[in-house]
């Protein structure tokens, strides 16, 4: 009985080894497909143009895309593709492996599609969806393709306003006199006649419709809930027949719970504020120079001529942040806005950088990149919020992938070229006569 105990242990002893040394090897392939993956998965794609072509570089080893004149470059599928023409032919290199195809000839523009698939017309008005090599005709005599998503493409033929689906490949004709899109691009907004139609790109048609509407203002981004104007009355479609103000002239801005508007007055175009069903409240005696910025903070911002002005959302108390704007750009910092100002960067009221380069501004990483001139040349600098640092002198063109900066240093602004360099401590020189950086 004894010996019959010992046979049994020995045995499963032997099954828990085999199954143990089943998972080692299980898990040894998985170690070697992954570095395998690892690396041919391009990495730290960085895409520039030099005078004899389209280059990049590829864990900072470079690489030739194209030996001749390139434009409408694009890069996709996380920098798996760079695509681009030459002489109005469309190319395809893919960058794990260098491997360039040629697509269409005679284009005249292109789009870049989910699934590794691109929408290309051609000069004859005809449209393609390509995956790779392959064509497919989707419709002919376009004028404009309008807009893209994921999901489907908007244009216009000779006669029609068109969707067509990309997975199912179907198209939809729509008649129109004026349209625009909603904000999140579910929705087709077609106003006519006084009449307005929201019209769901998804589901293909007409899911609400209002008749003798003036004018109407998008509330939330797929523009289901809109602020209007039956003649001088202000309504919201979520109350329909509730008036909530008169004898108002337009509608400047509105977002949820709020809208800005204009009464005509003693001789005057006097600017309201009404939050939710509150009293209005007079934001100013005049419109002139009126801009609407947005809520931040749950504070309302506008400029009043090149005034910058913040506002409670509730509308009871507003205080100037800044006079003398000369410009605001369409970025913001940490919900802050940042503001030109006599050659000068601001955040708000706080001043960052003199003698600034306005187009060199860029956030990545929740930090501020920006480029600073003198008499010799310009210099790249980050700033975290609190303070700027130098990344470096004499900088043509910058790019930052993630917390990666790279830079065309040593720029020669006669010539229009430098040095591609990746910033570190001691930067990296990557390549030379470099002209521009791609950027995604």
């Amino acid at each position: 009985m004894k010996s019959k105990k010992k046979k049994t242990t020995r045995k499963k002893k032997k099954k828990r080894l085999k199954l143990s040394k089943n998972w080692l090897i299980v898990g040894i392939v998985l170690v070697i497909i992954l570095g395998i993956i690892h690396i041919l998965r391009p990495k730290n794609i960085v895409v520039y143009k030099k005078s004899d072509g389209l280059y990049y570089t590829k864990n900072n080893q470079v690489e030739e895309a194209h030996k001749k004149e390139t434009y409408y470059i694009r890069l996709w599928e996380k920098q798996k593709y760079i695509s681009y023409l030459n002489n109005d032919t469309l190319y395809r290199t893919k960058t794990n492996n260098n491997k360039q195809i040629t697509i269409l000839e005679d284009v005249k523009d292109y789009y870049l599609i989910k699934k590794n698939q691109l929408l290309i017309m051609d000069k004859e008005g005809n449209l393609y969806i390509a995956k790779g090599k392959k064509l497919s005709k989707q419709d002919e005599n376009v004028w404009e393709v309008i807009d893209i998503t994921e999901d489907y493409a908007i244009y216009t033929t000779s006669s029609d306003l068109k969707i067509l689906n990309f997975s199912t490949k179907e198209k939809y004709s729509l008649d129109y006199d004026n349209y625009t899109i909603s904000e999140d691009k579910s929705n087709l907004l077609i106003y006519q006649n006084q009449s307005l139609k929201i019209y769901n790109v998804k589901k293909h048609k007409v899911i609400k419709e209002y008749e003798n509407i003036n004018y109407y203002s998008c509330v939330n981004p797929s523009c289901t809930t809109f602020y209007y104007l039956e003649f001088d009355k202000l309504y919201i479609n979520t109350k329909k027949n509730k008036v909530l103000e008169e004898d108002v002239s337009e509608i400047l801005y509105s977002e949820k719970n709020k809208v800005i508007y204009t009464k005509y007055k003693d001789g005057k175009m006097i600017l309201y504020y009404k939050y939710k069903t509150h009293k209005s409240k007079k934001m100013d005696e005049s419109t002139k120079g009126f801009t609407n910025l947005e809520l931040k903070n749950n504070k309302l911002y506008y400029l009043m001529g090149n005034t910058l002005v913040e506002m409670k959302k509730n509308g009871k108390k507003k205080q100037t942040i800044l006079e003398d704007v000369g410009k605001i750009l369409d970025i913001t910092y940490k919900d802050k806005y940042l503001i030109i100002k006599d050659d000068r960067l601001y955040w708000n009221d706080k001043e960052i950088a003199k003698n600034i380069v306005d187009e060199s501004i860029q956030i990545e990483n929740n930090k501020l990149y920006y480029k600073t001139v003198n008499q010799k040349n310009e210099i790249l600098y980050v700033y975290n919020g609190k303070k700027s640092k130098k990344i470096a002198d004499n900088v043509g063109d910058y790019y930052v992938q993630k917390n990666r900066v790279y830079y065309i240093g040593d720029y020669n602004i006669y010539k229009l070229q430098g040095t591609l360099y990746y910033a570190k401590k001691n930067p990296k020189e990557l390549d030379t006569n470099v002209i521009s950086i791609i950027k995604e």
